[in-house]
């Protein structure tokens, strides 16, 4: 059975110990078709290093720090929609 692929958006600003907690969870799904998109909207604890190196696997993406949540949600799910 073809699983549909599910795109996984999380918008940070800081907040590194959150978004590592996030990440290992997500970690545990059985689901066989996902991907992780994490847009990082500026923040200033090292996030997108620490990230990139700990989960290779997680599509990184820029924000300047004007996103707001918003912003980056759109940011990321107009990412995912282009990878179809």
């Amino acid at each position: 059975m073809k699983y549909p692929k599910v795109s996984i958006v999380i918008p940070i600003h800081n907040g590194l110990s959150y978004t590592a907690k996030c990440l290992d969870s997500l970690e545990k799904i059985d689901y066989q078709n996902y991907e992780i998109i994490v847009v990082d909207d500026g923040s200033s604890d090292d996030s997108w290093k620490f990230i990139s190196e700990k989960y290779s696997y997680v599509k990184l993406l820029k924000g300047d720090g004007n996103l707001w949540w918003s912003g980056a949600m759109n940011l990321g799910i107009e990412y995912a929609l282009k990878q179809e």
